[in-house]
């Protein structure tokens, strides 16, 4: 299992915030580079924070554009295991 940010901000503004929350997982920084990340996995309204879970063949299964809680993100990933 792996989860990857993508901050679509300046690289400092969002090294900070991931330093603030503690985030151990790989980010990608950027702002055109990154809304084109985001819009390749549906977020064509660049709605903040925008969540996509993926199975390990690359599918979509799940696609959160609001802040996700801990147990609707639990339940996301359990049925992939």
């Amino acid at each position: 299992m792996q989860f990857v940010g993508v901050a679509i901000d300046r690289r400092e503004a969002a090294q900070e915030f991931a330093e603030e929350l503690g985030v151990n997982y790989p980010m990608l920084y950027g702002v055109q580079a990154a809304m084109e990340i985001s819009e390749a996995y549906g977020n064509m309204s660049g709605t903040l924070p925008y969540t996509v879970v993926i199975d390990r063949d690359g599918t979509i299964t799940d696609v959160f554009p609001y802040e996700v809680d801990h147990e609707t993100m639990e339940n996301a990933v359990l049925k992939l295991l």
